[in-house]
């Protein structure tokens, strides 16, 4: 059984925007895979550990010896069909908790000309898990940059720069997709790193 009224899964709902149609099938096409997720572990790992009103998985549980075949699925489709909407909805349904929820919602909200809430859903992504992954902190330094807040969108692509050393791909892809958004400011930011050195104090 799943929980279907998760927060960030009803705010990704909310901040798609979808017609009434295609918002069930969201939802419906997010139920599906999740509960695909839930039946396969429940046949072939152990039953009770997840799911809505499960216990967790207990400490020091070993899924040894099964069959990993038993548990890869496919999701396929036609092109633009919702295939990745559908998994990053399944995505914050299974895993309210996780700060895969917040993290995928600041795409969302960058899509959606919301970058207040895009920096919002950031922070709150990091406050549950401060990794640095080059995805996550070039977005959340683009809603900063969209929201006045250069020295934080700095911060955050100095992080990425430590990381990756050089940059360059994840720059010149997030510039053109900045700028196809509608936020040239983070697209020349992003542009002006390509091809910079890494900083010799890191």
């Amino acid at each position: 059984m799943t929980k279907k009224d998760g927060q960030y899964f009803e705010e990704a709902i909310v901040a798609l925007r979808l017609p009434a149609e295609e918002e069930k099938d969201a939802r419906t096409n997010a139920e599906n895979i999740v509960g695909k997720v839930l039946v396969a572990y429940e046949e072939n790992i152990a039953q009770g550990h997840v799911g809505a009103g499960s216990k967790g998985i207990p400490s020091g549980f070993s899924a040894s010896g099964v069959n990993p075949h038993a548990l890869t699925g496919l999701v396929y489709g036609r092109i633009q069909s919702g295939k990745t909407r559908a998994m990053i909805a399944s995505e914050l349904e299974d895993s309210p908790r996780s700060f895969a929820g917040p993290g995928h919602m600041v795409v969302m909200y960058l899509t959606g000309h919301q970058p207040a809430k895009a920096l919002e859903a950031y922070r709150a992504a990091s406050a549950i898990y401060d990794v640095t992954l080059p995805w996550l902190q070039i977005q959340g330094a683009e809603a900063a940059f969209e929201t006045g807040h250069a020295a934080l969108a700095d911060s955050l692509l100095d992080r990425v720069d430590l990381i990756c050393r050089p940059c360059d791909f994840f720059y010149r892809y997030e510039a053109s997709v900045a700028r196809a958004r509608g936020y040239p400011t983070a697209a020349d930011s992003f542009a002006a790193r390509v091809g910079r050195a890494p900083d010799p104090r890191h």
